[in-house]
């Protein structure tokens, strides 16, 4: 959760208050300013696992883009709340203009923006020729072959991160203990995008991604963790849910290769929920991955798809007023003394 100052936490914890939105426009050194007291009419913003996007529409009625070209343009989306006659606000992930749409209707004119993030960024970088030179790569990347393990998940991601133009930072704000350590043995084709990459790395451990105003952070999604936020009396909010599932499938096995009968495996790996065993049976899945070398591995693999799994089991929902600091993966509590309960 971005850190936020004691006016701006006491005003969105208050009973009533005035939402402030500025969004902040930066083309190379110059900067442009929009809030919701000036020109901007209105913004739908979404923040999701490897991908987000803006729609952000500003008044155009005293002609100011006529001669304006904001496409490539990094826009900063700031929330906040007034204080008296000052904005208080925080600002989120960086977003990209992609469209500039100039409309006029009958009586009004207005800007409205497309924009995508750093995800989408990753998602059209392909591996294929060097987007310097265009001279084509004698064969696609391939990591840590047998004999040879040099790179952990933790090197291999940054190394992909570093291949946007300009490269994106890349922060560890905590650690499962696997991305750093883990050195798979890892293929791609030609035409893989750098997202599948890194999205595919992740998932053999316990760790998630997230976009912030500096660059792309790491985090474990240690069950442990501290609530890094709670929406009680003194954060009222308007309905919480939380939604719990069985585990499944509740039996995982990772094989380094498809199970045939002229071809045993050589290393696996299992793990397991026994709570969800108990309950519904055992629902078993195998999986295989050619870059697995020791049953050690397997077994890796094998706990950190169960643990997703458990997490994918237990969701919710809150409605409440603007918490302007929160962020992706956040851990956050919400106490109802209405049922008795808390949802975390």
């Amino acid at each position: 959760m971005r850190a936020l100052n004691t006016t701006l936490l006491n005003a969105q914890k208050a009973s009533s208050g005035t939402p402030y939105v500025l969004v902040v426009a930066r083309i190379g050194t110059s900067y442009y300013f929009f809030s919701t007291e000036d020109r901007l009419l209105a913004l739908e913003h979404a923040e999701k696992p490897y991908g987000g996007a803006a729609t952000v529409k500003i008044s155009n009625q005293d002609h100011y883009f006529s001669s304006r070209d904001f496409r490539g343009a990094t826009l900063g989306i700031c929330y906040g709340y007034k204080v008296g006659s000052n904005p208080y606000y925080s600002m989120a992930a960086p977003v990209y203009v992609l469209e500039q749409q100039d409309y006029s209707l009958e009586g009004k004119l207005y800007t409205e923006f497309t924009c995508v993030d750093d995800w989408q960024k990753l998602a059209w970088n392909t591996i294929g020729p060097d987007p310097n030179t265009g001279s084509a790569k004698a064969s696609a990347p391939a990591w840590n072959p047998p004999g040879a393990k040099v790179d952990t998940i933790r090197a291999i991601i940054k190394s992909r991160l570093d291949e946007v133009d300009p490269p994106l930072g890349f922060h560890i704000d905590s650690s499962d203990g696997v991305e750093n350590t883990y050195m798979p043995y890892f293929i791609t084709e030609f035409g893989s995008t750098e997202l599948s990459i890194i999205s595919n790395l992740l998932e053999m451990t316990t760790c998630v991604l997230r976009s912030e105003q500096d660059g792309i952070h790491l985090r474990w999604l240690n069950p442990d963790s501290p609530i890094d936020y709670e929406y009680n009396s003194g954060h009222c909010h308007f309905m919480a849910l939380r939604a719990r599932s069985l585990v499944l499938p509740n039996w995982i096995i990772y094989v380094d290769h498809k199970p045939m009968d002229d071809s045993p495996v050589v290393y696996s790996g299992a793990a397991s929920d026994w709570a969800s065993i108990a309950a519904f049976g055992k629902v078993g899945v195998v999986k295989w991955d050619v870059g697995i070398l020791s049953d050690a591995e397997a077994a890796t693999r094998a706990e950190s798809t169960m643990e997703r799994i458990r997490a994918s089991a237990n969701l919710g929902t809150i409605i409440a007023p603007m918490n302007c600091g929160q962020e992706l993966y956040d851990w956050v509590k919400a106490e109802d003394t209405q049922d008795r309960k808390s949802v975390v």
